[in-house]
């Protein structure tokens, strides 16, 4: 168990929506070597533009054994846009809506696109950047030099020890719920 704030979180209890409706529980999937989420916006257009590396990121790891899940977070929009959004970028991982910002909280997430990494402990071992193509707002390079989530990703994998760490994520603020 880990401690959200002042309340002592049961992480295999967490559960969450699915587009569909059904209930999910990301942190009980018994088989799953790590669980990554990757916070996104539909207007976000450096979410967007990182849809193509989540996708062959998704393709290459979701085989192996690690659970991702896309977290929406606006609650204006709805799940049938939600939908649209993913069949626009021809994106199948996995897509839960956060509306009230609970998966923010636990995790400490501040940007779209961020990730966080849970390992099958379920221990965070991770939250940050993609990568690093995005300097700042603006400024990109024309490929990554160190591609952060792929390598923490393959580290689990191996069996190799890993100490949790934090990187700056360029991309929107996840505003506060007024």
């Amino acid at each position: 168990m880990i401690v959200a704030g002042q309340e002592e979180m049961d992480l295999p209890g967490f559960k969450m929506v699915a587009l569909e409706g059904h209930e999910v529980y990301p942190f009980a999937i018994p088989e799953a070597r790590a669980t990554v989420f990757i916070f996104m916006r539909t207007d976000c257009p450096i979410s967007n533009r990182y849809i193509p590396e989540i996708r062959r990121l998704h393709e290459t790891f979701s085989p192996r054994g690690i659970a991702f899940f896309l977290i929406y977070l606006d609650e204006e929009q709805s799940s049938e846009f939600i939908l649209k959004h993913l069949a626009d970028y021809d994106l199948s991982v996995v897509a839960l809506r956060d509306p009230m910002h609970q998966l923010v909280a636990l995790t400490g997430a501040e940007i779209t696109p961020e990730t966080v990494v849970f390992n099958e402990k379920r221990d965070q071992v991770y939250r940050g950047r993609i990568d690093d193509r995005f300097v700042t707002f603006g400024v990109t390079r024309p490929s990554p030099n160190q591609r952060d989530l792929r390598r923490i990703l393959q580290k689990i994998l191996s069996g190799e020890a890993i100490k949790p760490r934090t990187t700056q994520a360029i991309g929107c603020y996840i505003s506060d719920l007024g």
